[in-house]
């Protein structure tokens, strides 16, 4: 297996601060003044073009490293943060890395994916999240379900996000420990995972457009919470 690559200036240089980071090397553009605690290239355009993939919008920065070791759920309720994200099913890693950042913006601590139905790592996903992948734990389960059965045990109150929700989501909803459940756009949450939720809600979006990206469903949620 090739080495990974980080690339962009934020993503990089957020990696290079992150102890929990395994580096191997740095390849910087000539006009780039950086310190670091691997070894460094001073490297051509097409370096970056050999080392990354087609399009990669790298800013004269790439890092030879180890995807990060990421903890557990129980390592994760040991620590209990107020506010958790779940995502089900959303799989594309340029979309999570805007979720990421977005939850480092408004201060949440880790987001918790199903392992078969969501990437790992990859440098498109922490490109995106500008630096927040250094930030956010992105925790990956076995199984989801069981998972908001260990939050809520834990003493979450487990709210689902959906177009079907009964109520309308205020930040009244939480005011406590709170892990806000989002499902993939579509498909939205599967039967099992909105059972488990404590309770499902909706955004108050108007009657005849009530639709968002995941995303953006994300950020109106957090951004509501932030005063909290």
């Amino acid at each position: 297996m090739g080495d990974f690559y980080l690339y962009g200036q934020h993503a990089v240089l957020a990696a290079l601060k992150n102890p929990k980071r395994r580096l191997k090397r740095l390849y910087i553009a000539a006009e780039h003044k950086v310190t670091a605690s691997c070894p460094i290239t001073i490297t051509e355009k097409s370096t970056f073009s050999r080392l990354l993939p087609q399009g990669a919008v790298h800013q004269g920065y790439a890092l030879a490293t180890e995807p990060l070791e990421q903890p557990g759920l129980d390592d994760i309720l040991d620590t209990a943060p107020k506010h958790l994200l779940v995502l089900d099913q959303v799989t594309d890693p340029q979309n999570i890395g805007a979720i990421l950042r977005t939850a480092a913006a408004f201060g949440v601590q880790a987001v918790i994916v199903q392992d078969r139905h969501a990437p790992h790592e990859t440098s498109a996903m922490v490109k995106t999240a500008c630096g927040a992948f250094e930030r956010i734990d992105y925790v990956a389960v076995t199984n989801l379900s069981r998972s908001l059965e260990a939050l809520k045990n834990a003493g979450y109150w487990c709210i689902g996000f959906s177009e079907r929700g009964r109520e309308v989501f205020t930040p009244r909803h939480a005011a406590d420990k709170t892990a806000f459940v989002f499902g993939a756009e579509g498909d939205g949450l599967r039967r099992l995972v909105a059972q488990t939720c404590d309770a499902l809600v909706r955004l108050p979006t108007v009657p005849d457009f009530p639709s968002l990206n995941v995303g953006a469903a994300v950020a109106a949620t957090l951004g509501s919470c932030a005063t909290l």
